[in-house]
C-alpha cells in the first residue's frame, strides 16, 4: 500500500470514527434533558460546556465532506447525522439556557 492510499485509509477511518461519536452524543440528548436536572450541577455545567466539542465535530465533517473526503456510504450517513441534529438542536439550546 502506497503513502497515499494510506492516508486516504486513515482518514476514512478517522471520518468513521468521527461519523459514530457525533452520531451516539447527538442519540443520547433526549436522555440526558430528561435526567440532567438529577445530575450533580457542576457535572451538567461541564456536560454543557462541552458540547461545543460537538458542534466542532460537525464542522469537520462537513469539511470532509466539502473536500470529497467521504466515501458514498459515510456522505449519506453525514446527511442523516445532520437530520439528527436538526431533530434534537433545541435540546442543547434549552440545556444552554438552563
Amino acid at each position: 500500500m502506497d503513502q497515499t492510499t494510506k492516508g486516504i485509509q486513515e482518514l476514512r477511518e478517522l471520518i468513521e470514527g468521527q461519523l459514530a461519536f457525533g452520531k451516539a452524543s447527538w442519540e443520547r440528548l433526549p436522555e440526558v434533558e430528561a435526567e440532567i436536572d438529577n445530575w450533580d450541577p457542576e457535572d451538567a455545567e461541564v456536560f454543557i460546556l462541552e458540547w461545543s466539542i460537538e458542534e466542532d465535530r460537525l464542522d469537520y465533517l462537513e469539511e470532509y465532506r466539502d473536500r470529497g473526503a467521504m466515501t458514498e456510504e459515510q456522505a449519506a450517513r453525514y446527511a442523516d447525522l445532520k437530520e439528527l441534529v436538526a431533530k434534537n438542536r433545541a435540546i442543547i439550546e434549552r440545556l444552554s439556557d438552563r
